[in-house]
């Protein structure tokens, strides 16, 4: 083994940290996973994810489908101007 040193951003570092926490992984093992699996693949490989998003976008899905989120509809461009005071 070798130590290899490298500047990256402290937020890319500190949610990077937080996924691969997620993952199961340390920071360096998931390098090292990473660098084995550019090589394997003679190519840079983004296989390894984790559902982040996955919450927030059913919930704003449901908000979107709910009614009472909805704008009402306009039957000209002036009573929209009125509504919006523009």
């Amino acid at each position: 083994m070798c130590t290899v040193s490298f500047k990256v951003d402290e937020t890319v570092k500190t949610q990077a940290q937080e996924l691969f926490d997620e993952l199961g992984l340390s920071f360096s093992g998931a390098l090292n996973i990473f660098l084995k699996s550019c090589i394997n693949n003679g190519g840079i490989p983004f296989s390894l994810t984790a559902p982040r998003f996955k919450e927030i976008v059913l919930n704003r899905i449901k908000e979107a489908d709910n009614p009472e989120n909805l704008s009402p509809a306009f039957s000209s461009i002036e009573d929209l101007r009125k509504a919006l005071d523009v």
